[in-house]
């Protein structure tokens, strides 16, 4: 057990995939991509395990503000059940007065895991996926425009995150922006700023699907805004190639039914898990299940 090196990422990348495919089933090949993971070497806690010098499981977590979120914790399919999920949990996330926070697969056994260390399960969390456009128009696009933040207007973007996010997080705006293909942007209504968000055109699900996209993270001041806002950043996202679109909601959220109703399906649940709330859910859309 030891800290995570530039040279463990192809084998930290590989672990994540037998473990994907493990839970989903068959997926395509993974290309060799220590890119993956770079993020959590970098700007955050990287731990691994290893049997004969080979990755077998790692775990990292990321400290914002004051919060430090789970944001990986894969142990290889043939060693599970060992106790290594444990150790790890332990490095990436030490008793530090902090808020810790993750969201949680749909193992009972990582559930069990996370709750015994303190973070108590919350809501479920829902990834949606949209695989093509509804016929008509969405009625969001009418009432909401979507305009492009400028590059003076970064810091004020981290700082409308940071108030509906609960961190602040200036590194992985950079992240996003330059190894997701990201597009921070603003929400009006009538002239009036009305919410934040991202356009993400490459993710880890690009494995699935090549031309994919993710909205979010994206908040809003009024819960009531949500899905307007997350309409109008999935038009965008289809104006821009995306033949899927991808979007992670809060069980509590008001935006979920409308989502479902524009014809999201789920695709997957997750549960987010915290030793305290930090953000509101009714105004949250999370980045993905990485940094939430």
């Amino acid at each position: 057990m030891r800290r995570g090196t530039e040279a463990d990422l192809p084998g930290v990348a590989e672990v994540w995939y037998r473990c994907e495919v493990e839970d989903v089933g068959s997926i395509p090949p993974l290309t060799p991509e220590p890119d993956l993971f770079r993020h959590d070497l970098e700007r955050g806690e990287l731990h691994v395990a290893s049997v004969d010098g080979t990755v077998a499981a790692f775990s990292a977590s990321a400290v914002r503000g004051r919060v430090r979120f789970l944001t990986e914790l894969f142990v290889r399919p043939d060693l599970q059940e060992r106790g290594l999920g444990r150790v790890l949990l332990d490095e990436a996330m030490p008793a530090d007065g902090l808020t810790h926070a993750t969201l949680s697969s749909r193992d009972p056994r990582a559930v069990a895991l996370y709750a015994r260390s303190g973070m108590t399960p919350r809501w479920p969390h829902f990834v949606l996926a949209q695989a093509e456009a509804p016929g008509g128009p969405l009625d969001a696009r009418s009432s909401v425009a979507v305009v492009p933040a400028g590059e003076d207007q970064v810091e004020e973007w981290v700082d409308a995150d940071e108030a509906v996010s609960g961190r602040r997080r200036p590194e992985d705006l950079e992240y996003w922006r330059h190894t997701r293909a990201a597009s921070p942007i603003w929400f009006h209504r009538a002239g009036m700023g009305i919410g934040y968000g991202l356009i993400q055109l490459a993710t880890p699900q690009s494995l699935w699907v090549p031309d994919g996209a993710h909205v979010g993270p994206l908040g809003v001041e009024d819960p009531g805004d949500l899905a307007s806002c997350a309409l109008a950043a999935v038009e965008v996202a289809r104006d821009r190639g995306a033949r899927e679109v991808v979007v992670g909601v809060p069980g509590p959220s008001p935006a979920l039914p409308v989502l479902l109703d524009a014809g999201f399906r789920i695709r997957y649940v997750e549960l987010f898990m915290a030793s305290a709330e930090f953000f509101d859910p009714e105004r949250y859309l999370a980045s993905g299940s990485d940094l939430m």
